[in-house]
């Protein structure tokens, strides 16, 4: 008999949220981000870089504190989160922001404890006061090949979502769920099967891949642009 447990998996930045987190603390402190090339950088490596600039500016880690009072994350997805943890679904996260970053953004919701497991790179906070990421996959240690036409390789050196989200769809859930919106979100969306769910933010790259090829894509998917929407899918689907 097939399970009628659901497995909810979300990106962060711009799928929970509505603002990449990393981005938003760069902003804040001025640290200039226009440099930044997938030709020559992994995220992981900038990001350490921004990181160190931070440091060199004398900014310690207790000034972030406040970084995210503004951070938007909208009153209608923390809703979708806490109903759909009280209908009994287990709820993840595959971010490429990194373990500070999203605690922080997420504190004034009160939704950390909503995800069973966040999976996203580590912060390391080292006693000069400068924060370095250690990432989920080391360099090497994975080699996905997953392309879309418009991008090319989607997975990072860093990061492969879809290594991730095939770990977590085990026989114990019916269904799988996966919010996103990037482009290191179309291998995870490549892993879903017919019975899945995807829910694509509009406007951004993932809905752009789509767009131009949907021949590695099994699960249904619903396009959405505000937050009430995913509530009203969870609703349809944990009621």
């Amino acid at each position: 008999m097939k399970s009628t447990k659901i497995l909810i998996i979300y990106d962060f930045d711009w799928s929970l949220s509505d603002k990449d987190s990393d981005h938003h603390v760069f902003e804040k402190f001025g640290v200039d981000t226009t440099h930044y090339s997938d030709e020559h950088h992994s995220w992981v490596t900038f990001v350490n870089e921004c990181l160190f600039e931070i440091y060199q500016k004398g900014i310690s880690p207790p000034q972030f504190s406040t970084l995210f009072n503004d951070f938007p994350i909208s009153e209608s997805m923390v809703r979708a989160i806490k109903f759909a943890k009280e209908k009994g679904a287990d709820l993840y996260i595959i971010s490429d922001g990194n373990t500070f970053f999203l605690d922080l953004a997420m504190s004034k919701h009160d939704i950390k404890d909503c995800f069973t497991k966040i999976i996203t790179h580590k912060a390391n906070f080292h006693e000069n006061g400068l924060i370095e990421l250690s990432p989920v996959f080391p360099e090497g240690t994975h080699d996905c090949k997953t392309n879309s036409v418009r991008y090319g390789t989607t997975c990072s050196i860093h990061m492969c979502k879809g290594i991730k989200v095939s770990e977590l769809k085990t026989s114990e859930y019916g269904k799988t769920i996966y919010i996103g919106d990037g482009k290191n979100d179309f291998c995870a969306a490549c892993k879903l099967k017919s019975d899945d769910l995807l829910l694509v933010r509009k406007g951004r790259a993932l809905a752009k891949i789509l767009e131009d090829d949907m021949s590695q894509i099994s699960a249904e998917v619903q396009y959405w642009t505000d937050a009430s929407e995913v509530l009203a899918r969870f609703q349809k689907e944990l009621s």
